[in-house]
């Protein structure tokens, strides 16, 4: 019988990596959970955040993704319907709950228990789409300077 010769064997595993945090800070949750006072759906108590504008798979370093006006708070069964639904999916994009990725969540009207509503990125909300675009051309002009 043939012997084999030993093969040399790359290490894939590399040096130990922890995963990367790509959520929101915890100052922002608890602001996002003020703010909403439950699922913004039925009211439970137990949610989950639903990022409006998805992060991608692996999350993403943008900044913007973990603005509050981009978070919801949704309790588990229907972060995992409108995450995964079909019908809801349909209806989270009509309601606000899902933003497509060439919007601003800032300048789309989201439905909560109260009625449809703008989230603003210091935890609020307003009614006016004026005073949303506003607060959004502030943040930019600050941004740039």
């Amino acid at each position: 019988m043939k012997k084999r010769s030993a093969l040399r064997r790359k290490s894939v595993a590399g040096p130990s990596r922890r995963p990367r945090d790509t959520g929101p800070t915890a100052k922002v949750r608890a602001l996002v959970k003020a703010r909403d006072g439950g699922c913004i759906i039925c009211g439970d108590q137990t949610v989950d955040l639903q990022h409006r504008r998805a992060r991608g798979m692996g999350g993403t370093t943008d900044p913007a993704a973990n603005r509050p006006s981009n978070l919801v708070s949704l309790c588990r069964p229907h972060h995992q319907a409108v995450e995964t639904d079909p019908w809801w999916m349909a209806r989270g994009a009509e309601k606000g709950w899902r933003v497509a990725q060439s919007r601003d969540p800032r300048l789309v009207r989201c439905w909560v228990r109260d009625g449809p509503v703008f989230l603003l990125d210091d935890g609020t909300v307003t009614f006016s789409p004026y005073v949303a675009r506003g607060a959004v051309a502030g943040s930019d002009r600050q941004a740039s300077a």
